[in-house]
């Protein structure tokens, strides 16, 4: 794998930015931070084939992370590449989250079809009082052994990531036999409401794509029926094909 390629893949972009001095803030799949050329707004994305990639919005410019090293640390492509290497996303297992929000079920899950009762089990809610997840419906994570390592939050269809790399896990995955059918899904709302349904689900927290993170748990499971919108077939059916490894087919 080459440098660029590298960066691209397994560079945590706000750890990145970290290292180069600038503060950030992550909304859904961009880290917002101030430009160090002109002091104006400028995004990364964080996830997805273009992650990594910058833009700095008054300048109209573009960039990637290796670029905005080189200019933020004064050096050569490949100087930056090896500063980069120290924010190279880990993989190892996330820290048992310790916090814990009293959820109280919303008018969202009410008009997503999404029932008190499935909410209650797990544990998925609007908190109460003061967080940063006030005024979103919180979904309780855990990893694949069951433990607890974070929260993720949507508010008016915009996702909310703390914490957590939703590339590295699958919602609800703890929950499933995975000698049974599993649906799998791109909506929260909709995996929560299989589920209700007594239907195994899993989903990629509304990701436009699968992981190869994603694929290596997905592949431990006997069948999966994706159950997608008509916008994402085509995509997933190419990244299925290439990356999936049991049966699976398309509902």
């Amino acid at each position: 794998m080459t440098g660029y390629t590298a960066a691209m893949k397994t560079i945590d972009t706000v750890s990145a930015l970290s290292l180069l001095g600038l503060d950030s803030t992550q909304e859904g799949s961009y880290a917002y931070y101030v430009c160090p050329s002109c002091g104006g707004k400028a995004v990364a994305r964080t996830v997805g084939e273009k992650k990594n990639l910058i833009y700095c919005i008054p300048e109209k410019k573009s960039g990637h992370i290796i670029s905005l090293a080189m200019e933020v640390k004064g050096v050569d492509y490949k100087k930056a590449v090896l500063l980069l290497k120290k924010a190279e996303r880990k993989t190892t297992k996330a820290a048992p989250l310790d916090l814990t929000y009293e959820l109280e079920y919303n008018q969202v899950l009410k008009d997503a079809g999404v029932h008190e009762g499935i909410t209650f089990s797990m544990l998925v809610g609007q908190p109460k009082g003061k967080s940063v997840l006030a005024g979103h419906t919180a979904f309780t994570v855990w990893d694949a052994e069951g433990n607890k390592i974070a929260y993720y939050g949507i508010k008016d269809g915009t996702p909310k990531i703390s914490n957590f790399n939703p590339e590295m896990h699958l919602y609800l995955l703890n929950k499933v036999d995975a000698t049974k059918p599993v649906i799998f899904v791109t909506s929260m709302f909709e995996c929560l409401k299989c589920w209700q349904e007594s239907v195994q689900s899993v989903c990629n927290f509304g990701l436009p794509y699968v992981s190869q993170e994603q694929f290596a748990l997905l592949n431990k499971l006997d069948r999966i029926i994706v159950s997608v919108p008509e916008d994402q077939r085509k995509p997933l059916a190419r990244q299925f094909m290439e990356s999936c490894k049991v049966f699976y087919k398309f509902k």
